[in-house]
C-alpha cells in the first residue's frame, strides 16, 4: 500500500473547483483508485495535456517533437503512438517530450501518454495530427 504522503504528492488535490469550471481544454480527472479524497470530499488526478504539436494537420515527417505537460509526482511517462487509434507502446521516458522521426506522409497519427508513479497511472486522451502530403 502506498502511504498517504506520497498518495497527496501524486494527486493533485482540487478544492473549491467544479467540473464546469475546469471545461475547455483543461485535463480530464480522475478519482484515485481507493477513493481516498481530501477535507472537501474531492481528490483528482490531473491527466497529462498536450503542448505540442499546437496544430492537427500539415506537420512536418522529418522531425516532430510530442511535448505535454508534467504530472506532479510522475516518476516516468508511457508513450503509445502509431497510425492506429489505439496506438501501441512506443517508449517509457522521464521528460515530458520524445522526437519521433520520419513520419509517413499524408497519414494521422494518434498518440496519448500515460502518466506512471509506481502502481498508480493517468492517462492522457489519444491525440491525433495529420502529417503533410507532398
Amino acid at each position: 500500500m502506498i502511504s498517504k504522503s506520497r498518495r497527496v504528492s501524486f494527486f493533485a488535490l482540487i478544492s473549491g473547483l467544479s467540473l464546469a469550471t475546469l471545461s475547455g481544454g483543461c485535463p480530464p480527472l480522475l478519482a484515485p483508485a481507493d477513493g481516498d479524497a481530501n477535507q472537501s470530499g474531492r481528490s483528482a488526478q490531473i491527466a497529462p495535456r498536450r503542448i505540442s504539436p499546437s496544430r492537427e494537420e500539415g506537420l512536418p515527417t522529418a522531425t516532430l517533437v510530442l511535448s505535454w505537460t508534467a504530472v506532479p509526482g510522475a516518476g516516468s511517462y508511457a508513450v503509445f503512438f502509431g497510425v492506429d487509434s489505439n496506438p501501441p507502446f512506443m517508449a517509457r521516458v522521464r521528460n515530458s517530450s520524445i522526437t519521433v522521426r520520419d513520419l509517413p506522409d499524408c497519414k494521422e497519427h494518434y498518440w496519448r501518454v500515460v502518466a506512471e508513479n509506481g502502481d498508480e497511472t493517468v492517462s492522457s486522451p489519444t491525440w491525433t495530427f495529420v502529417t503533410r502530403c507532398d
